[in-house]
């Protein structure tokens, strides 16, 4: 929704801007984010599909409101929609409300982060999760390619920590669905996580992209000099020219032009 106005101040600016859109999916038992860029914002599939999923993420979200309320805190939906300022109302929009709300400090138990109240309350399991009603990857990759942008998975090792199981497999079935790419550089990733996903797309053959969004504290120590941002990795100086030039070409030959 604000792709245009981004436009406009890209002129101003004299920068680049690449219209983009990001999809949670379903892969089985993972819940995934599936980026679209160089997508037709006009594109009247992936409009259908926006305001359906934002017209069920309202919906969740006052679920989880009231479930919140049921055990004692001081919220109401209409505080957290003013949050998403129309756009769509996500668990981060119910965390902060929460967090942000002095009446609610007696019963945190010492939870301070958005990150540390949404991993105690708003996930899987816990007591005010509602599950989500989201596409399937299958489905986001088919309307990404539909509205002619390109699909890219993002921060795919915050699914797979440490030994990066399973990570190879999920890939190669993502790409059997038509995924482009895969976001290799992201602040949520480990150095180590960022040199074996440049390894895995170069040996499928598959897009890498750069990140600056995090879905977890980061996961190194910015204080010792670690990696604050993408830039900061070490691998990410071998993998400049790779990134928007052939991203650039994808989306060319995603649209036709």
């Amino acid at each position: 929704s604000g792709i245009e106005e981004a436009k406009i101040a890209a002129v101003e600016l004299g920068i680049e801007v690449i219209p983009g859109i990001e999809f949670s999916a379903n892969h089985g038992e993972l819940g995934l984010h599936i980026l679209g860029y160089g997508i037709d914002i006009k594109n009247s599939a992936l409009l259908a599909a926006s305001e359906k999923m934002r017209l069920s993420r309202i919906e969740r979200a006052k679920e989880m409101v009231k479930r919140l309320a049921a055990q004692g805190f001081k919220i109401s939906y209409e505080n957290v929609a003013t949050r998403a300022r129309g756009g769509m109302v996500m668990r981060p929009h119910i965390a902060f409300e929460i967090l942000e709300n002095p009446e609610n400090e007696g019963i945190l138990g010492g939870l301070h982060t958005k990150g540390d109240f949404i991993k105690n309350f708003l996930v899987s399991g816990k007591p005010a999760y509602v599950e989500s009603r989201d596409l399937n990857s299958e489905q986001a990759i088919g309307i990404i390619h539909g509205a002619k942008g390109v699909a890219v998975w993002s921060h795919p090792a915050v699914h797979f920590p440490e030994t990066f199981d399973g990570l190879e497999n999920t890939l190669t079935e993502l790409a059997t669905l038509g995924l482009d790419g895969v976001e290799v550089f992201n602040s949520s990733h480990t150095e180590s996580a960022v040199r074996f996903l440049h390894e895995l797309a170069r040996k499928h053959n598959v897009l890498l992209t750069a990140g600056s969004d995090f879905e977890v504290e980061p996961k190194t120590d910015v204080s010792s000099g670690g990696p604050r941002g993408v830039g900061d990795y070490q691998t990410y100086s071998f993998a400049t020219d790779e990134i928007i030039p052939r991203l650039e070409k994808a989306m060319a030959g995603a649209s036709g032009s």
